[in-house]
């Protein structure tokens, strides 16, 4: 069974665990945070939904440890901003997590991107 903690804010991204993965991102203006996993990397929907509130908030980081949860899996975040000008209807976007080692095709990156 999967199950939810609170986790670090660090590292940044995925990181493994002795009991799942942890996850951080920094979310400045967020009122909450979804991590979303999914069963493949063509998959169109979420296999699970696990939404963060502010237990799972230090400063401008969310993070979340899901337990029993293995290395390898397929996330993507969705985020909800406080309503401003700017960003409104931005928890409909699926974002990839700009931390990420990993591309879903399994394929490593190796260099810093600038």
């Amino acid at each position: 069974m999967i199950h939810l903690n609170k986790g670090k804010p660090f590292p940044l991204g995925s990181s493994l665990t002795s009991q799942g993965i942890n996850f951080s991102l920094v979310a400045t203006n967020a009122e909450y945070v979804e991590i979303l996993l999914f069963e493949k990397e063509d998959s169109i929907s979420p296999k699970s939904t696990f939404k963060l509130d502010q237990t799972h908030n230090t400063g401008p980081y969310w993070h979340a440890e899901i337990k029993n949860l293995d290395e390898g899996c397929i996330y993507a975040y969705r985020v909800k901003q406080k309503n401003n000008e700017i960003n409104n209807n931005y928890e409909k976007k699926v974002l990839l997590d700009p931390c990420s080692r990993v591309l879903p095709d399994g394929e490593v990156i190796k260099e810093k991107m600038h």
